[in-house]
């Protein structure tokens, strides 16, 4: 994959950012909420799919090639952003846990923008002598 220093600084970065955002916010509010069942269900089946991406991910970047990362990754969050969205609505939480469970949202909006604008692209990089075929 193609990435510049700067953008490999920023990738460490967003996957610190996103294993807090991603999986500490969650395994919190599911320890907090574990005595409400239709919450502790949606939080403990979140973190399942997370845990599934991640072996996925560990597994087919192995297999097949690194990049493979970004295509999992991408289909996995728009899941993610579906089921954050359902849980949100599928029930009423207090204030706070409400606004931690928006904050999960917005990252996961603000990853799949990041994996279209700077992942993708980093898949397919352009040709230092240009994209057409001299004639």
């Amino acid at each position: 994959m193609a990435y510049s220093e700067a953008q490999l600084q920023f990738i460490k970065v967003w996957v610190n950012i996103a294993l807090f955002i991603g999986v500490i916010i969650p395994i919190i509010l599911l320890i907090f909420l574990r005595i409400q069942p239709i919450q502790s269900r949606f939080l403990s089946y979140y973190l399942i799919v997370v845990f599934v991406q991640l072996a996925s991910e560990i597994v087919f970047s192995r297999w097949l090639c690194k990049s493979v990362v970004v295509i999992i990754g991408t289909i996995y969050t728009g899941f993610r952003i579906w089921q954050l969205w359902s849980g949100i609505h599928a029930t009423i939480y207090s204030q706070p846990w409400l606004s931690l469970l928006w904050l999960v949202l917005i990252f996961w909006i603000a990853n799949i923008v990041m994996l279209l604008t700077m992942a993708f692209p980093s898949i397919f990089p352009e040709s230092e002598t240009g994209t057409h075929a001299d004639v």
